[in-house]
């Protein structure tokens, strides 16, 4: 009888393991050459070219270039990790939709931005922020600071960051939204 009762108990056991996993399996997990990078990170090099444009179109900034140095990690079995340099240009003059107004400088602050993975591939890079500085601009300050959360999707193929219309961007014009792509410039990592 004792064995029965342990036989029944190590099968609810095993139920209930079976029953939680599938919870931490559907994370996302940065990987490497078919091996899951560890908790203390690996850094990589993104480049790309972005474009800004605040609500209704008020103000749009075209395709400048962007280079961003990311810390990425598994911890826990998700994905997770940081920005932890990040530069705007050397392809000034960025393109603006207003005539004569040209791109002069960019600088960013408040790094590391920390980048979050969803469950479904979705990721979050979050407490951004940066300021571009113009000139020639009728009608528009001539620094305009843009801060928030920048939303889109890790493309493996490419391997890369994909935004379009990706939105909780904020500038003195209201919420600004980004297209473009954030290629990965040093070795190869995928998002599983």
């Amino acid at each position: 009888m004792k064995l029965k009762k342990m036989m029944l108990l190590g099968s609810v056991v095993l139920a209930l393991a079976a029953f939680a996993q599938p919870g931490t399996a559907s994370a996302k997990q940065w990987m490497k050459g078919g091996k899951a990078l560890g908790v203390g990170g690996e850094v990589f090099k993104w480049g790309g070219k972005l474009s800004l444009t605040t609500t209704g179109g008020t103000f749009r900034v075209g395709l400048c270039e962007y280079n961003l140095v990311v810390n990425l990690w598994n911890e826990g079995g998700a994905a997770g990790g940081e920005v932890t340099a990040a530069t705007i240009g050397p392809g000034f003059p960025c393109e603006t939709n207003v005539p004569g107004c040209v791109l002069v400088g960019a600088e960013t602050g408040g790094l590391p931005w920390q980048l979050n993975v969803t469950a479904g591939g979705t990721v979050d890079i979050e407490e951004i922020f940066f300021e571009l500085s113009y000139e020639g601009c009728e009608g528009i300050e001539k620094n305009v600071q843009v801060a928030g959360t920048l939303t889109g999707t890790y493309n493996n193929i490419l391997p890369g960051f994909n935004f379009q219309a990706a939105g909780d961007l904020q500038t003195e014009f209201g919420p600004t939204f980004v297209d473009g792509l954030l290629f990965e410039v040093s070795e190869q990592v995928t998002l599983e």
